[in-house]
């Protein structure tokens, strides 16, 4: 699996997450297993997006580069795309403690 996740225990075995994609969730009582099960969750998770791009009307190659965290996507595709998912993107300034 190459997208970035976090595996960690969870009682008798061990809990998968995706930072950028937290639909993706799984649970196996090994790490293999679990990590199997996340590749599933993960392409689940990614199927329904594109699904929501039809929404968008956008083509999937374009979905693609907007949720690949190396990619630089303009603001307002981002707010685009939030609101098809009916979330709305919010961008503050903190001073540095």
């Amino acid at each position: 699996m190459n997208h970035p996740y976090q595996i960690q225990t969870d009682g008798d075995g061990y809990l998968v997450t995706f930072l950028d994609i937290p639909e993706a969730v799984s649970y196996g009582h090994t790490e293999i297993e679990a990590t199997e099960i996340a590749a599933d969750a993960l392409f689940q998770a990614l199927s329904f997006y594109f699904e929501q791009a039809r929404r968008m009307g956008k083509k999937c190659q374009e979905v693609t580069r907007i949720i690949n965290l190396k990619h630089t996507t303009k603001i307002d595709t981002l707010t685009a795309a939030f609101k098809v998912f009916n979330k709305q993107l919010e961008l503050s300034i903190k001073p540095i403690s």
